[in-house]
């Protein structure tokens, strides 16, 4: 009785978070960051009380040290995963940044609208062990979880075309669904549109109602990632895609289901590009960025050709190798061709890239990313050598810079009063705030999380996992250009702990 109300608290808790979160706002856009974090403080606070007790009674009870039941034990060392020691050593160095941090007052909570202080952290790091521990759910969580986000992508793209089937306090452009900020927008979407993504591609039940509202799902992701205009997006669909090919090499299905994926990848653009002619003057984003070059053109249609040969010529089983080696090239020789046009750009300008930030190494590169990145990286370098190591406090990245004289100077130039607080970029923000030791653990539990989730698809066959790989890369890769915030962040603790539950379960 007790592992069933476990079981039905960890559902509730993760139920909650995904399908109920993304929509609460008290005064809507106006003060939704403090709104979605005091829901997530709540919410999880209270999760973690009913959660531990639960856990504590079954500890005392001696439930879970009986190997027949083959359930985890906290304490069973042989049950400890490498994702487990990461975590540990991730929310040790949290704590010791906190207690060497010269600002424990924003140390301890965060800075005010992002609020990823040690509070919150440590929560979801305790979150996560408990959801590892109790949680003994299955796939079919992802069925309510689609459901609720394909809500929200859709109202993200009627917004963008200035429709509102909510009317939300505070409506402007670069506000979006009951979200907020297209950043925010992105990095939930970020994080939660893979669960349904990954799950479209491996799903093999031959169950065609099923296959139909998984590519209904991906096909509305897509639209919602074409429409709301942050350039960003690109570097999650490459993410997504590549990673998703590298899955489908194992199987002939998965990969007939990758060509499908993509064909509905460019029809949505397609379907953006058209919307954005039908509806003439509604279309409200800036059109000049990577969005609204790809569907105003007409790429989308021959990648959507390249899709349709794809699914009618391909032989899998027999080039999985060359698969791999071809993504392998890809990414390799994608990087050297930016890196050198970039460079050639910077230097003597190449008219076909004349305006384009992502290829020009300065500080507007990237939408003023270059700024960001050069603050993080000089903060991190003006440190003593313990706050090198463990960093200046969690979420202390603002207080840190500014005290700074040649970076504030520099910040107010492209900034303003707008006060920066991270990097945009979460490796040399996770850098700054929690030190070597930060980042180590942290980029290694998420990479960790990659492999270790695609080789128990691999072997288990079971969409779960391969749905939380995709999610924790497609998140991973994309705060490359971004940050950690509400909407992202918690959701990446409760996936890893659902798929090391899963792990565990199938022991």
């Amino acid at each position: 009785m007790i592992q069933k109300a476990a079981k039905y608290f960890s559902t509730a808790y993760i139920l909650l978070m995904f399908c109920i979160y993304p929509f609460y706002m008290e005064n809507g856009y106006y003060n939704i960051g403090e709104a979605k974090m005091n829901f997530f403080l709540r919410v999880s606070l209270a999760a973690f009380v009913v959660l531990a007790v639960l856990y504590f009674v079954l500890l005392v009870k001696g439930v879970w040290a009986r190997r027949q039941e083959r359930q985890a034990y906290l304490i069973d060392w042989e049950q400890i995963s490498a994702v487990d020691l990461l975590m540990l050593v991730y929310a040790t160095v949290l704590f010791l940044s906190y207690v060497f941090s010269a600002n424990k007052e924003e140390a301890l909570w965060g800075a005010e609208g992002w609020y990823m202080g040690l509070i919150p952290q440590l929560l979801l790091c305790a979150l996560y062990f408990l959801i590892s521990r109790l949680w003994t759910g299955s796939e079919k969580v992802l069925y309510p979880v689609m459901m609720a986000t394909a809500v929200v992508f859709v109202l993200g793209i009627c917004n963008r075309f200035s429709y509102y089937p909510i009317v939300v306090k505070g409506a402007q452009p670069d506000f979006i669904s009951t979200l907020g900020n297209i950043n925010w927008f992105c990095g939930f979407l970020s994080v939660v549109a893979p669960l349904g993504i990954g799950y479209f591609v491996v799903e093999t039940s031959g169950i065609l109602w099923k296959r139909v509202l998984l590519g209904f799902y991906a096909f509305i992701v897509f639209m919602a990632g074409f429409s709301q205009g942050s350039d960003s997006i690109f570097l999650w669909f490459g993410a997504v895609l590549v990673l998703l090919l590298w899955i489908a090499a194992e199987d002939g299905r998965y990969m007939k289901r990758w060509f499908l994926l993509v064909l509905l990848w460019a029809m949505a653009a397609g379907m953006i590009a058209v919307l954005r002619v039908v509806t003439v003057d509604k279309f409200n984003y800036d059109t000049n960025g990577l969005c609204g070059y790809f569907t105003s053109s007409y790429i989308w249609a021959w990648i959507a050709a390249v899709a349709v040969g794809g699914l009618i010529f391909y032989h899998v089983r027999s080039e999985k190798e060359n698969i791999r080696k071809g993504l392998v090239a890809l990414v390799v020789v994608s990087l050297i061709l930016w890196v050198l046009l970039s460079i050639v750009n910077t230097l003597v300008g190449v008219s076909f890239l004349e305006g384009n930030t992502l290829f020009t190494f300065d500080a507007n590169w990237g939408h003023g990313r270059g700024v960001t990145v050069w603050t993080g990286i000089r903060t991190f370098g003006e440190q003593p050598l313990l706050q090198k190591l463990i960093g200046v406090g969690p979420d202390c990245f603002a207080s840190a810079a500014y005290k700074i004289p040649e970076v504030t100077s520099l910040l107010r130039e492209h900034f303003g009063s707008a006060r920066l607080t991270n990097a945009h970029n979460e490796c040399v923000t996770v850098l700054v705030n929690t030190g070597v030791l930060g980042v180590c653990s942290y980029v290694g539990l998420l990479l960790t999380c990659v492999v270790r989730y695609v080789k128990a698809g691999k072997d288990t066959k079971d969409v779960l996992f391969y749905a939380c790989a995709v999610s924790v890369a497609g998140y991973f890769v994309h705060n490359m250009v971004s940050f950690a915030q509400v909407l992202n962040f918690p959701f990446i603790f409760i996936i890893i702990g659902m798929a090391e539950a899963k792990k565990r379960h199938l022991r």
